[in-house]
């Protein structure tokens, strides 16, 4: 099927456009992260920093969920990889050969990182352009206000 891709209900809902006729009823429905889980032991340093820092973010904004915890947790690790590749691009930029200087392997590998970076955040309204689309909902602060002030 050509044209643009289906978006979420949930979007539709936080874009303000979600028109019920249009909605899909059958649309299935998955719990939301209200906690961030352990860090998974596997992530590497930079990727655990991303977990935590992006992850609770996007829990405490409802959009993580149990479903898409996984590719989160991909994103994390393919964000810290795009990092590493460009230190280690900046390291060393070329490379001399018998054939002269070539662009460091690392070079491609940061960018293709980058690529599926980029496109994972652009899932979750990381990236300044999907974020835009995205309102917040506004959060009651009334009880916290009402228990801090008695």
């Amino acid at each position: 099927m050509k044209g643009r891709k289906c978006l979420p209900t949930v979007t539709k809902q936080a874009q303000g456009t979600l028109k019920p006729e249009r909605a899909n009823p059958n649309e299935p429905q998955y719990g939301l992260i209200k906690k961030l889980p352990e860090v998974p032991g596997y992530l590497s340093p930079g990727a655990k920093g991303l977990y935590y820092s992006v992850g609770l973010e996007l829990s405490d904004k409802g959009i993580l969920t149990s479903v898409s915890l996984d590719l989160f947790v991909k994103y994390c690790t393919v964000s810290a990889e795009a990092n590493e590749a460009y230190i280690q691009y900046l390291k060393s930029p070329t490379i001399t050969t018998a054939r002269g200087e070539t662009v460091s392997p690392y070079f491609r590998i940061w960018q293709e990182t980058l690529a599926i970076s980029l496109r994972i955040a652009s899932e979750y309204g990381i990236t300044p352009a999907s974020s835009s689309k995205v309102k917040a909902n506004e959060i009651d602060l009334s009880e916290l206000d009402e228990f801090i002030n008695g």
